[in-house]
């Protein structure tokens, strides 16, 4: 069977593109910035109104003890057992924690992570492949709670990649995840979902 004219046209062209150099097309684009000026109380504001619309979960806290005080509460009262956490210096943390009562247990019903950064535009969190947790933790449990600290808010994705960059230089993660609140779809019969291809509750403990 002969092909078609639309596809030899098709072939031809990615042919074409593969032989011919052509020039990015907005090669300053990664030095755009909107231009925020404002201070760290102005972006944690900001995150945690777009955190929260999209049914996150905020708990600031004053410092480490107020930390742990708020995630022995929110153990207690949702009296989660199996609780996993795969960063070290969290997992030390934890294990000392008498509220703690089976850090990497089978099947863990909550993960616990750091993050890379949270973005205040979105709402977003942003996790890397070269964090502790990988992949696989953020998107495995029914609860992701994340640790994170005022200082590492920023205002949009732009200076989230410029974090990365400057942070892992030539060790670039080999993939960036933006998380913004529980994970949901509307593939089902366009109903919108919660929790069906990731954690149905987002918390971010945030130290200030």
């Amino acid at each position: 069977m002969a092909p078609s004219k639309a596809r030899e046209n098709i072939l031809h062209k990615i042919g074409r593109a593969l032989r011919e150099r052509v020039d990015i097309p907005f090669p300053q684009e990664e030095d755009f910035h909107i231009g925020f000026t404002g201070d760290n109380g102005d972006l944690q504001s900001r995150f945690s109104k777009e955190f929260t619309a999209h049914q996150g979960k905020l708990i600031t806290c004053a410092g480490k003890k107020d930390l742990l005080n708020n995630l022995g509460s929110l153990v207690a009262e949702k009296k989660w057992k199996n609780i996993s956490c795969q960063h070290p210096a969290l997992l030390k943390d934890l294990q000392s924690a008498a509220f703690i009562n089976n850090v990497n247990g089978n099947e863990p019903e909550v993960g616990i992570t750091d993050c890379e950064c949270l973005v205040a535009r979105t709402g977003s969190v942003l996790l890397s492949t070269s964090q502790a947790s990988g992949r696989t933790l953020p998107v495995s449990v029914p609860v992701h709670l994340v640790i994170a600290t005022a200082n590492q808010l920023v205002f949009d994705i732009n200076d989230a990649i410029k974090h990365i960059k400057k942070k892992y230089a030539e060790n670039f993660p080999s993939a960036l995840f933006f998380a913004s609140g529980p994970s949901r779809t509307g593939d089902i019969e366009r109903t919108l979902v919660i929790g069906v291809h990731g954690p149905v509750e987002v918390y971010i403990l945030l130290v200030e």
